[in-house]
């Protein structure tokens, strides 16, 4: 015989509901606590491309499979930060800008894999700082 209830009376689905109900200003709570930049924060200024590629170049050499058959398709350097996590504050750890590169690159068997996206963090001097998820909770990219 199988039941809905855990011992407490209470079906699981509505505890469930309940839980969710009740993690709700806490989550909320948490999406609010992340500092972004004021509206006159200076980024610096936009890396050059006769750097940047190069460097990301470097960067992937040590990151990829066989770096030699990797066929980049770079985009734009645009303003962006990244926070520290809550646990740290949810401060400001990096600003500057970023940039969305897609790479395609043999795999260890020999065939390409497709087109994938990277997200750097750049330096100054177009350095990358290091690669990042787009979809990151703690990434931002800063509207123009």
């Amino acid at each position: 015989m199988t039941t809905d209830f855990e011992g407490d009376g209470m079906p699981s689905n509505r505890r469930h509901f309940l839980l969710m109900l009740a993690a709700a200003p806490v989550l909320a709570a948490c999406a609010s606590s992340f500092e972004a930049p004021g509206p006159t924060y200076w980024y610096g200024s936009p890396p050059k491309a006769a750097y940047y590629e190069d460097y990301i170049k470097e960067y992937f050499a040590t990151v990829l499979k066989d770096p030699e058959s990797a066929r980049y398709r770079f985009g734009s350097p645009r303003r962006a930060y990244m926070n520290n996590g809550l646990i740290h504050g949810g401060g400001i750890g990096w600003a500057g800008y970023a940039i969305v590169v897609g790479i395609n690159a043999k795999n260890s068997y020999g065939g390409y894999t497709g087109e994938q996206p990277y997200v750097l963090l750049l330096q100054p001097s177009g350095k990358v700082l290091k690669h990042v998820q787009g979809d990151s909770a703690l990434f931002h990219w800063v509207d123009s």
